[in-house]
C-alpha cells in the first residue's frame, strides 16, 4: 500500500495517534502527515503512506480551511478551551459588524507569534513541553498569510467563522488576538480543518470506515495517488529516453521536453512525468514554462528535489 489517505481525525487523537491507527489498518511500514492538528480539533488529516511519504513536503505548504468557534471574555494560557483560565473581561455589548471589522483586520499577511503550547520545536525541544514546565521562551514571530476570514455566526459570547490561511497559522491565536482587538481577550473553543490543498471534508474517510473497507478488502478506494495529490502541480513530461536519467536524479534539460502541461515560473514546484503520464519525480523550475522553446539545447529547465519512482533497469 502506498500514496495518500484524506483521513477524516476525531477528536481525542493526536496527528501522530491517527497515523499509527491508519498504519495498522493498512499494514504500512511508513507513514507520515502533511501538517498537524490538534488533539482536540477534527477535520482533515492527509497522511502519506509508503513511498508517498516523499511528497509530504509538497502537500504540507497549501493553502488550510477551518472551521471555528471561539468564546469571547476569557483568555487562557493555550489560547484554546483546554488550558487554564488565566485573564476574564465583560463582554461589552457587541454588534456582529464589530466582530466582523475585528476579524477582518487579521486578513492579510502578518508575522505571528506561535504560542507557547505549540508542537514548534525550538533548539529540538517541543515548545509545549517546555510550557509544561511552567517555562517561557523568547520565539521569533512566523510570517502567516490570512486569504479570508468571515464570520459565520455571533451570538455573545460566542463567534463561529470559517478562515483560510497559509500553512503555519494558528488558528487558536486567531481567536486571541480578535479578543484583543475587542477589547475583552478570548479563546478557541472548537476547530475543525475542512480543506488542505485539493482535500476536502466531504471526501474524507473515518477511522471506522476505513477499517470496515480493509474488512471487505477494498482499501484501494480510500487511496489516492501521489500524481492525483500533486495534480495542482504543474506537470513537465520528458521524452522516454530521458526518463532513467530522470530516475538517478540528473536535472532536467530543455531539449528533453515531450509536453508541459501547465504555466510555472522560476522557483516554481513542477510534476515530472514520463509519455505514459507515470510521475517521476518533482522539481524545480530554472526557468519559466514560456522561456523554455526560447533557451538552447543542454540549458537546464528544472533542477530536481525528490525523485518519486524506482528505476526500472
Amino acid at each position: 500500500m502506498e500514496g495518500v489517505i484524506n483521513l477524516n481525525k476525531p477528536a481525542g487523537l493526536s496527528s501522530q495517534q491517527a497515523v499509527g491507527r491508519v498504519k495498522g489498518i493498512l499494514g504500512a511500514k511508513r507513514a507520515g502527515h502533511a501538517g498537524t492538528l490538534d488533539p482536540q480539533a477534527t477535520g482533515v488529516l492527509v497522511v502519506c503512506v509508503g513511498r508517498a511519504t516523499k511528497i509530504t513536503p509538497f502537500l504540507m505548504n497549501t493553502t488550510k480551511g477551518y472551521r471555528a468557534r471561539l468564546k469571547l471574555g476569557e483568555e487562557t494560557d493555550t489560547q484554546d478551551a483546554w488550558g487554564k483560565v488565566v485573564k476574564s473581561d465583560q463582554v461589552p455589548p457587541l454588534e456582529r459588524s464589530q466582530v466582523e471589522a475585528a476579524l477582518k483586520q487579521l486578513e492579510g499577511e502578518s508575522a505571528q507569534m506561535p504560542p507557547m503550547y505549540s508542537a514548534l520545536k525550538v533548539k529540538g525541544e517541543r515548545l509545549y513541553r517546555l510550557a509544561r514546565r511552567g517555562l517561557e521562551i523568547v520565539r521569533e514571530p512566523r510570517k502567516v498569510y490570512v486569504y479570508s476570514l468571515a464570520l459565520e455566526e455571533f451570538s455573545s459570547p460566542f463567534a463561529r467563522f470559517n478562515v483560510f490561511c497559509s500553512s503555519g497559522t494558528y488558528v487558536r491565536t486567531l481567536c486571541h488576538d480578535a479578543g484583543r482587538l475587542l477589547s475583552c481577550g478570548a479563546h478557541l473553543t472548537a476547530l475543525e480543518r475542512f480543506s488542505v490543498g485539493g482535500f476536502n471534508i466531504r471526501e474524507a474517510f473515518t477511522i471506522e470506515a476505513l477499517e470496515d473497507l480493509a474488512r471487505r478488502d477494498r482499501l484501494e478506494e480510500a487511496i489516492v495517488s501521489m500524481d492525483q495529490a500533486l495534480s495542482f502541480l504543474p506537470a513537465f513530461t520528458v521524452k522516454e529516453e530521458y526518463v532513467e536519467h530522470v530516475l538517478h536524479g540528473a536535472a532536467v534539460q530543455v531539449g528533453w521536453a515531450a509536453e508541459a502541461n501547465g504555466a510555472f515560473v522560476r522557483g516554481d514546484s513542477v510534476r515530472v512525468k514520463s509519455p505514459g503520464s507515470r510521475l517521476l519525480a518533482v522539481g524545480e523550475a530554472v526557468v519559466d514554462s514560456k522561456q523554455i522553446v526560447e533557451e538552447e539545447e543542454g540549458s537546464q529547465a528544472l533542477k530536481m528535489k525528490r525523485v518519486l519512482a524506482a528505476s526500472l533497469l
